[in-house]
Formats: structure tokens, sequence, C-alpha cells
């Protein structure tokens, strides 16, 4: 679908995450300003693991 119609699926795409942003999130998620830093530190221990 994205190959033969890559407009509806950026459509679709921008429409998810609008409706994304308007739920609730869960308590023990973390907030927005702190994801960054959470998946740097998960890639980090990700890499180390697999030494």
């Amino acid at each position: 679908l994205a190959v033969e119609k890559p407009d509806k699926v950026r459509q679709m795409f921008k429409q998810l995450f609008e409706w994304e942003l308007t739920l609730e999130r869960p308590k023990w998620q973390l907030l927005r300003k702190y994801e960054g830093a959470g998946m740097e530190r998960m890639d980090t221990f990700r890499t180390h693991s697999r030494d």
C-alpha cells in the first residue's frame, strides 16, 4: 500500500498520530520530555548486552 499510494499512507499516519496525542498517557509511562533519554539509555543497554 505504501508503494502504491504513499500520499494515502502519509495521511493515515498523520491521522493516527493526531489521535494518539488525544489519548491519556498511562501513569507508568515516561513524560514526553524524558522519552529521548529513555530511548538512548535502552540503546546503550542493548548495545552492551550483545557484547
